[in-house]
C-alpha cells in the first residue's frame, strides 16, 4: 500500500486491489472436477481402482479445465481487444498499466487452471502438509517483486501481476510434485483381486461439489454488501476487521479437515469407520475450534485497536458471534469431509444453500439489533441447525448400518 501510494492518490492501490482479486473470481472455473480428483486419487490410493481408470479420468478431467482455459483466455482477449474491459474496471483503468495488468493477471490464472489438479492429487493421497508447504512459496515470491522496485528503481506497477505469478508457479509447482506421487506409487496402487477397470463418472462429484463452491461464494462476499445497505459504515469496518482473523483461522481448520477426506474414502469401505474414530474426530477439531475462539478473543480486538490507533475496535457482541462461528465451523469438519460421495456431497449442497438463504434472512431481519455481529452470529446457528446437527445424525446413521 506504502509503495503505490507514495504519490498521494489511492488510484494505483485500488488498481492492484481489484487486479489481485481476480484469483478469487476463478476458483470454481474447474467445475467442481477437483473433487472428483480428489475421490478418484483416494480410491486408487486404496487399491479399489485400476491404474488405467485413474490415469484415464485425469486425462479427461485435465483436458476439460484445459478447453476451458483456452475459452476464457479468449475472452479475456476479446474484452481487451473491444474496449470493454476498459469500461469494466471503470475508474479503475486510468490507473497507469492497469488494464494490462488487469489482462496478464487473469490469463495467469486461466492458465493455472488446469495445473491446479495437482493440489487435488495431492490431496487424494493424504499429503495436504505438502500442498501448504509448497503454497508458502506464494507470498516469498509475492514479497520478491519489491526487489526491482526499491533497489533498481522500476516502476511500482509491476506489483500489480505478482499475486497472478505466484498463483501460477504454485499451481505448476504442485502438479509437479503430483505427478512424482502418481509415478511412485503405481507399483503400490494395484487395484485387488477381482477389482475391474471401470468408467470413473467425473461429474456425479463435481456437480454437487460445484454448488457447494458457489454457494459458499455468494454468501461469505454478501455479508459486507449487506450489512453496507441496512447499517453504518462503521459495521462493515468493525465486520471488516474481524474477518481478518476469522477467515485465515477457519482457513486453516479446513485445510486441516481436508486430509479427512481421503483418510475416510481410501482407508475405510464406504460407511465402515468406526464410530469411537469419528468422534474422536469431532472432538478433536472441536477442541482446535475452541483454541482458535480463544485466541481470536484475547488477540483480536487489541490487535485491531492496537493498529488501527483506537479508530477501530471489535465490540464484544462481534466477538462472541465470530467465536461462535469459528467453534462450529471446525467441529463440523469430520462430518463434512465423511459425506464425500455423490449422495453426500448432494445432501451437502441443500444444506450449504440452506444456511445462505438462513444467513442472509439472519443479518435483514436482525443487523439493527446485533449490527455488525449478525453476519458471523447468523452463520453459526444457521450451520448448527442446518448443516452440523443433520449431517452429524446422516454420519451416525451410516455407520450404524456399515456395523
Amino acid at each position: 500500500m506504502a509503495v503505490l501510494s507514495e504519490d498521494g492518490s489511492p488510484q494505483s492501490f485500488a488498481a492492484y486491489a481489484l487486479i489481485a482479486s481476480v484469483i478469487n473470481l476463478l476458483p470454481f472455473a474447474d467445475l467442481g472436477l477437483g473433487a472428483s480428483v480428489v475421490n478418484m486419487t483416494s480410491d486408487y490410493r486404496a487399491g479399489k481402482l485400476s491404474q488405467s481408470s485413474y490415469k484415464s479420468g485425469l486425462r479427461k478431467a485435465a483436458g476439460i479445465l484445459a478447453l476451458i482455459s483456452i475459452v476464457l483466455i479468449t475472452l479475456f482477449s476479446a474484452l481487451r481487444t473491444s474496449n470493454i474491459l476498459d469500461i469494466a474496471l471503470g475508474s479503475v483503468a486510468m490507473a497507469p498499466w492497469a488494464v494490462e495488468g488487469f489482462l496478464l493477471s487473469a490469463v495467469l490464472v486461466v492458465l493455472a487452471i488446469p495445473f491446479g489438479l495437482g493440489a487435488r492429487v495431492l490431496q487424494g493421497f493424504g499429503q495436504m502438509g505438502v500442498v501448504a508447504k509448497v503454497a508458502l512459496v506464494g507470498p516469498v515470491l509475492q514479497a520478491s517483486f519489491f526487489v526491482p522496485i526499491l533497489i533498481f528503481g522500476a516502476p511500482s506497477e509491476v506489483i500489480f501481476v505478482a499475486p497472478a505469478v505466484a498463483f501460477f508457479v504454485v499451481a505448476v509447482w504442485q502438479s509437479a510434485v503430483a505427478r512424482r506421487a502418481i509415478r511412485s506409487t503405481a507399483g503400490s496402487s494395484a487395484p485387488a483381486l477381482g477389482v475391474q477397470s471401470h468408467r470413473v463418472r467425473l461429474m456425479a462429484t463435481a456437480a454437487p461439489y460445484l454448488l457447494i463452491s458457489v454457494a459458499l461464494a455468494l454468501s461469505y462476499q454478501s455479508h459486507r454488501i449487506l450489512l453496507a445497505n441496512v447499517g453504518p459504515v462503521g459495521d462493515v469496518a468493525q465486520y471488516a476487521a474481524a474477518a481478518q482473523f476469522v477467515g485465515p483461522l477457519v482457513a486453516l481448520v479446513s485445510l486441516v479437515g481436508q486430509n479427512l477426506w481421503s483418510t475416510y474414502r481410501s482407508e475405510t469401505a464406504p460407511g465402515s469407520v468406526m464410530g469411537a474414530t469419528f468422534h474422536t474426530h469431532v472432538l478433536g477439531f472441536g477442541g482446535i475450534g475452541v483454541s482458535f475462539a480463544i485466541g481470536f478473543a484475547v488477540l483480536a480486538p487489541m490487535v485491531v485497536r492496537l493498529v488501527s490507533g483506537d479508530v477501530l475496535d471489535i465490540p464484544a457482541g462481534l466477538v462472541l458471534s465470530a467465536v461462535l462461528y469459528i467453534v462450529v465451523s471446525a467441529a463440523h469438519q469430520p462430518s463434512a469431509m465423511y459425506l464425500t460421495n455423490s449422495s453426500g456431497l448432494w445432501m451437502q449442497a441443500v444444506m450449504t444453500l440452506l444456511v445462505a438463504a438462513a444467513t442472509v434472512t439472519f443479518i435483514l431481519s436482525l443487523s439493527d439489533r446485533l449490527g455488525p455481529a449478525s453476519p458471523y452470529a447468523g452463520l453459526a446457528f444457521s450451520m448448527l441447525f442446518f448443516q452440523v446437527i443433520p449431517s452429524y445424525l446422516m454420519v451416525r446413521r451410516r455407520i450404524s448400518r456399515s456395523g
